[in-house]
């Protein structure tokens, strides 16, 4: 059987599939109150298991699994913030805080313990060059501590997960794997976002409960990851020969353009469209994916 085949035990997957829906009945009817424990048990063991992963060696996979949980920190943060101050500040969030004791973690298990080389890229260059230039733009700035922190949260944190990302692929196998983890962390982030919006609305008073932009997901931001990441699932479904494999990724597709709508970003609208249109209307275009 198909099950056999992949060496999923059958009680294993009815066990999954029970949790799944239980959890999924809870966030239903009341997503935060009877879902917050056991979100933050996901959480810890999702952290866990991407250390122990480092530990492991499998760098893409503890990547990949941070990746994963970070959506539902975000999820968790932010109804932690609606009950009370918690644990934030306007330097740093818990999700800032993980990656920074992740990154902490996998610098010393790779570069201390394994030594093992730093990757030399051309492109690290003009990482550095910008990594300067914006901070000495805020040093410049009017408002010189809310420039830093900015800088601090779109520029450094960022390029941190980048930099791990680059150290961590040393095979080309390793980069369809990485998009898998990072088709999977982007769209459980999307459907968490639009169920959130569906529930409650966005209490935008421009645009009413239509707009996409909640209090832990701004519109634009998601349509601008969204217009990176929809191309890689069109890849993925040209390469793969399974019917049921190509309906999962048509249904992404679906998922992903109903974000993007919503978004009310125009720039990420008109860009998909004309990429969209580039690979429909020119035959040679295709290739590229």
């Amino acid at each position: 059987s198909p099950l056999d085949i992949l060496y999923i035990d059958k009680r294993v997957l009815m066990k999954i599939t029970f949790l799944a829906s239980l959890i999924g009945i809870s966030m239903a009817f009341n997503p935060f109150d009877s879902i917050m424990p056991m979100l933050v048990v996901v959480i810890i063991f999702l952290l866990l298991l991407s250390v122990y992963m480092v530990i492991k060696g499998r760098m893409i996979d503890a990547v990949g699994i941070l990746l994963i949980s970070l959506p539902l920190i975000n999820y968790a943060e932010n109804q932690l913030l609606i009950w009370g101050p918690g644990f934030s500040s306007e330097w740093i969030t818990i999700k800032i805080a993980i990656i920074l004791l992740f990154a902490g973690i996998w610098f010393i298990a790779n570069f201390v313990i394994d030594k093992k080389n730093i990757i030399q890229e051309k492109f690290n260059l003009l990482i550095l060059i910008f990594i300067l230039t914006t901070f000495f733009s805020a040093l410049f700035s009017i408002d010189i501590v809310y420039s830093l922190r900015r800088w601090l949260f779109e520029i450094i944190y960022p390029l941190i997960i980048y930099f791990i990302i680059i150290n961590s692929i040393r095979h080309e196998a390793d980069i369809r794997k990485f998009m898998s983890y990072l088709m999977t962390s982007v769209f459980l982030n999307l459907v968490i976002v639009l169920y959130y919006f569906v529930k409650y609305g966005s209490g935008n008073t421009l645009l009413d409960e239509y707009f996409l932009n909640l209090s832990f997901a701004d519109g634009v931001l998601v349509a601008n990851i969204l217009i990176m990441t929809i191309p890689i699932v069109f890849a993925f479904m040209t390469t793969e020969r399974k019917r049921s494999k190509k309906l999962l990724f048509v249904a992404i597709i679906t998922t992903g353009m109903i974000g993007i709508i919503l978004s009310f970003s125009r720039m990420a609208q008109i860009s998909i469209a004309i990429g969209l249109l580039s690979f429909g209307l020119i035959k040679k275009a295709r290739r590229y994916l």
